[in-house]
């Protein structure tokens, strides 16, 4: 019984989550330049993570052991392919990308980071599909690694582009502040 008390609360976690990601898409304002291809994409990504989620805790509040090794690794390695693809086809915006603010303030650097980003993510999500087939210890370092690399790289490269185009005096629509005048 406590079982399925837990599973029932998790449920209703999982969609009070999944409704306010959808409510924050949808509520971009510069949310006329997404293609709708991208959109789609976010709205697949969550009912897919929520199927295989759900069915980890049912198996879990039936007594199963869940395969959670086996099975987070290959569906992050999927997501990271699918997103991966993806990044390139983006437009600039508010909501979906690697969102920081010198690439929201330029096009060219937005364009770079996300094909640089694209790449990296296909990448990682091969790695990670790959890692599968390790042993836990070595496809646990292995999650941890390409993960923190796909959120640190593309932000590091679209800096170094931010820096060059500053050397080279490209003007950005809303200039990153330093530390000092954030203050």
């Amino acid at each position: 019984m406590e079982r399925q008390t837990a599973v029932r609360q998790r449920r209703w976690l999982f969609s009070v989550c999944r409704w306010r990601i959808c409510l924050c898409t949808l509520r971009d304002p510069k949310q006329q330049r997404q293609s709708p291809r991208a959109l789609g994409m976010v709205f697949w990504i969550l009912p897919v993570c929520s199927l295989v989620t759900s069915g980890m805790m049912y198996r879990a509040a039936l007594g199963k052991e869940p395969e959670v090794a086996g099975i987070v690794p290959v569906l992050l390695g999927v997501l990271f392919v699918w997103i991966g693809n993806d990044l390139p086809k983006l437009r600039r915006n508010s909501t979906l990308g690697v969102k920081v603010s010198w690439t929201l303030g330029n096009e060219e650097n937005w364009n770079r980071t996300h094909r640089f980003a694209g790449k990296l993510w296909v990448g990682g999500g091969l790695l990670l599909l790959l890692g599968a087939l390790l042993p836990l210890r070595a496809m646990v370092w292995v999650m941890i690694c390409v993960t923190a690399a796909l959120g640190i790289a593309p932000i590091a490269y679209s800096y170094a582009i931010f820096r060059q185009h500053r050397k080279a005096g490209v003007a950005y629509e809303k200039i990153p502040k330093s530390r000092a005048e954030k203050r």
